[in-house]
């Protein structure tokens, strides 16, 4: 995935207010905003509007040079969040409010947005009193603010991750400050093999966690952070840490986490580096007639939690190749694709299926299982050696 050009849609004060009215009857208020720096800045500001705080970007200023805009202010106060077009240098503060990241927005609730969509996310903006600001900086009598290269948080502009293997990977990541308990997160990122995936760093982030997969489900990239994932889909949580990730599809994963500098991060996917999968099975249905099949296994990393997957539909001697299976064991149960569905294997061990939808569930045994349409099933055991791998069942 190709990182999307900064800042797509940049508009001046001239012509925002042909895209959005006035939220309230508030006198217009003034302010100059100045860009003393050699490089182009791009500005978004929020101001209190009807209990809420109204965020609206971007405004491109050249460097050495000001615009005057016009706000609708309610009281004293204006927020604002700058970055330098290098992506290096970030005017930042202590209010978090949501943004898009690419394009022209105007948000009426920043501060209390979900913050999920595409390309949004939160940024820190400074708080500042209109009136204490000096009116003589830009020579027009009206409140001027600089943005000063030394008030200016430096940060690396872009996460890089290239991958050096020579399959496709897929990515999930999440930027955060250091002890925020809320871990916000995104994926899928698909990185081809030999080439390189990037994406804006958040100049909050003190830290990065990310999990990889690759190698056709044979390889991964991890660390000891619990997070909770979409194996099958693109998806964005607010706070991957405490779900319970036990919803169709959802699958924890452990991810790494590396410190951020004011350098840019870069880290290169190499196999020298990655988590084998023990065991690639080919799963074969011996019977003679159409089968229907579901396995389960114990990842290492999740002591005492089964994995559930299925449903696997086989005809009679035909196989599903490939599955990726991380233990000595792998635990099966079988039903005739008949309408009577009799069960042909089970044993006694015991975990949650969908008994009507494909489905994954990676907290298997722990789960309620009261949701419509689930049950437990009973599960047999069948030893796997490493490595690849053909099982005939029953």
């Amino acid at each position: 995935m190709k990182q999307k050009l900064f800042f797509l849609l940049m508009v001046s004060g001239a012509t925002w207010s042909a895209l959005s009215g006035s939220p309230s009857m508030a006198a217009e208020t003034s302010i100059n905003l100045c860009n003393a720096n050699t490089d182009k800045i791009y500005v978004a500001v929020a101001y209190n509007a009807d209990q809420k705080k109204l965020a609206r970007g971007w405004w491109a200023i050249e460097a050495n040079k000001c615009v005057d805009l016009s706000f609708p202010l309610l009281d004293d106060r204006l927020f604002l969040f700058a970055q330098s077009s290098n992506q290096v240098l970030n005017w930042i503060g202590t209010t978090p409010l949501c943004m898009d990241l690419t394009q022209v927005f105007d948000f009426p609730d920043a501060e209390n947005l979900p913050c999920t969509g595409a390309n949004q996310g939160f940024r820190s903006f400074r708080e500042i009193s209109v009136s204490s600001l000096s009116t003589g900086t830009a020579g027009t009598g009206v409140p001027t603010f600089e943005f000063k290269p030394a008030d200016a948080v430096s940060v690396g502009g872009l996460l890089k991750f290239c991958n050096d293997t020579t399959d496709l990977t897929y990515l999930s990541l999440s930027q955060k400050k250091s002890g925020e308990p809320k871990f916000p997160i995104k994926g899928w990122f698909m990185i081809d093999a030999g080439k390189c995936f990037e994406t804006r760093r958040d100049p909050d982030a003190e830290e990065v966690y990310f999990y990889v997969q690759g190698g056709a489900g044979k390889l991964s990239w991890r660390g000891d952070t619990p997070l909770c994932t979409d194996d099958v889909k693109g998806y964005s949580f607010d706070d991957a840490a405490s779900m319970d990730c036990k919803g169709n599809n959802q699958v924890t994963q452990l991810f790494r986490k590396e410190r951020l500098n004011a350098d840019g991060f870069e880290f290169r996917l190499q196999v020298a580096d990655a988590h084998e999968i023990r065991s690639m099975v080919d799963l074969c249905n011996s019977r003679s007639e159409k089968s229907l099949m579901t396995i389960a296994w114990e990842r290492p990393q999740f002591s005492g939690e089964l994995m559930t997957r299925g449903w696997y539909v086989l005809e009679a001697g035909a196989c599903v190749n490939d599955l990726p299976i991380d233990s000595a064991e792998v635990f099966i149960h079988i039903e005739d694709a008949g309408p009577a569905r009799a069960t042909i294997l089970e044993g006694p061990i015991e975990a949650c299926i969908d008994q009507k939808m494909a489905f994954m569930f990676s907290h298997a045994t722990q789960m309620a299982c009261s949701v419509e349409n689930q049950g437990k099933a009973s599960f047999a055991a069948k030893s796997i050696a490493p490595g690849k791998v053909r099982l005939d069942v029953p």
